[in-house]
């Protein structure tokens, strides 16, 4: 993650606030940098997790939203609609944009006695200002 923030630096110059996609796997990987440790030696050891809460507290919280590394920070989003679990993007929603080719249309459609209903017709794309300021990872 590191190495695709300073690339995205090293072509910008720019240390930004991005949103980042990312698998389910790669999510729980954020939580796990925190939370939990490997012990080292010879022998195996389990993953330890910690945490520290309020013992007031009926609830404890192991969830990872931001993370802010050297060149910038990330809001962490969980998608399941990526590749495969462990993929990524790295977006800033400033150099993206939808532009549509004309305004979307409603129409009223008849309540055939399931409701009220609509049809939305609408053509649009996704216009990318600069694509040097984009990240995507899959690790090998």
């Amino acid at each position: 993650m590191q190495d695709v923030l300073t690339s995205i630096y090293g072509e910008t110059g720019k240390f930004g606030n991005f949103d980042a996609v990312l698998g389910t796997t790669m999510k729980r990987a954020f939580t796990n940098l925190v939370f939990t440790t490997t012990a080292s030696g010879t022998d195996s050891y389990p993953a330890i997790r910690s945490f520290d809460r309020d013992a007031a507290d009926s609830a404890y919280n192991s969830n990872i939203t931001l993370f802010s590394g050297d060149f910038g920070k990330l809001r962490l989003h969980a998608s399941a609609f990526l590749p495969a679990a462990d993929d990524g993007y790295i977006l800033d929603m400033e150099l993206l944009e939808l532009r549509y080719s004309s305004q979307p249309e409603v129409t009223t459609l008849p309540d055939l006695g399931g409701g009220p209903a609509r049809l939305l017709k609408a053509v649009a794309g996704l216009v990318c200002k600069n694509p040097l300021g984009l990240g995507a990872f899959r690790p090998a």
